[in-house]
């Protein structure tokens, strides 16, 4: 008795598809690694050497789907492209948010300093002046009034500006955060998105594919 395979009428083995048989009588044929080029007619015919009786045969048409394969490395590149395009998003978001709060706290600092450096020079005139004036007048309790005035201003001055500074500071703070909050939570929600979107193409098409 003899068995032979064929695909598109060509004997197997000429037939140039990657295939094995599960036992040594050749009565399973099994294709390996399956792809597009599997697509065919397989047909086994089994007859006796000797003859004298009909030539056995079965055919089956098999049909290798490439689709689902591309669809799904096309979900998984548009998946790994959204958690690259996300995590950059966050970094550049961080990275920008920091750079705003060290901007503006330097600014502050700034103004501030030369708010006081400012004051301080008024009031050392006005000191000196006071205390030229007095001396020349013999008023020496109106200096030290003045003075003390002088002193109490200044202190409420340092502190006003103090006040500011921390409060601006808390403020852009804030907001920072409220910013890179509000920009995590639609990037999360967008990709959670995509990836919802992605699963229902994949389940479409698979079951596309099993009804066909």
């Amino acid at each position: 008795m003899e068995m032979l395979w064929l695909k598109d009428d060509i004997l197997i083995e000429n037939s140039g598809i990657s295939y094995t048989f599960k036992d040594a009588w050749n009565r399973t044929l099994s294709v390996v690694s399956a792809n597009l080029t599997h697509t065919g007619q397989y047909t086994c015919q089994v007859r006796l050497r000797s003859g004298g009786f009909p030539i056995v045969t079965a055919s089956a048409t098999v049909t290798v789907l490439g689709e689902c394969t591309v669809v799904m490395g096309v979900a998984v590149v548009v998946m790994t492209m959204t958690v690259v395009v996300v995590v950059v998003v966050v970094v550049v978001v961080v990275v920008v948010a920091v750079v705003v709060i060290v901007i503006v706290v330097v600014v502050v600092v700034v103004v501030a300093v030369v708010i006081l450096i400012v004051v301080v020079i008024v009031v050392v005139i006005v000191i000196v002046v006071v205390v030229v004036v007095a001396v020349f007048i013999g008023m020496v309790v109106v200096v030290v009034v003045v003075v003390v005035v002088v002193v109490v201003v200044v202190a409420a001055a340092v502190t006003v500006v103090v006040v500011v500074i921390v409060i601006v500071v808390v403020v852009v703070a804030v907001v920072v955060v409220i910013v890179i909050v509000v920009v995590v939570v639609v990037v999360v929600v967008a990709v959670v998105i995509i990836i919802v979107v992605v699963v229902v193409v994949l389940v479409v098409v698979v079951i596309v594919v099993v009804e066909e």
